[in-house]
């Protein structure tokens, strides 16, 4: 039996972004761990990002589940997304990775990995999340 644990970073994404939308994503990762919670739903805190988003205008631009478990395997449960049935419980750790894509010219996504608690969840990403030009 294989004892590894993976792990799953995608820290920057970006093909091409306007500030806008880098920002977008980056006060989601200060405010979508928040509903990360112990006992929470999962599709309940796909739903805080998804609002978010949808508030500034990219609603639809949003197409994959806010983030999953990870631990033996890099996907697993509990899936944060809008058809999930997961419940999120004490030390389950997640991607919380909220992007937005624009149809011919790229997108953002940032991502945090974070550990439930019993209080507010642990961001256990410490990289910075600056908006980096590479010319």
């Amino acid at each position: 039996m294989d004892h590894r644990a993976l792990g799953d970073l995608d820290f920057f994404d970006v093909l091409s972004c306007r500030q806008i939308e880098h920002d977008v994503g980056e006060n989601l990762l200060d405010d979508c761990p928040e509903a990360a919670r112990t006992g929470t739903e999962a599709k309940d805190a796909d739903a805080a990002a998804r609002d978010v988003i949808t508030d500034a205008g990219f609603g639809d631009k949003f197409g994959h589940g806010l983030g999953h478990g990870v631990g033996i395997d890099v996907h697993e449960a509990p899936h944060v997304a809008q058809t999930s049935t997961d419940v999120l419980t004490l030390n389950n750790v997640l991607t919380i990775e909220p992007g937005i894509y624009l149809e011919g010219t790229g997108g953002v996504r940032i991502e945090d990995l974070v550990i439930i608690t019993d209080g507010e969840p642990e961001v256990l990403t410490s990289f910075p999340k600056e908006l980096v030009t590479v010319s």
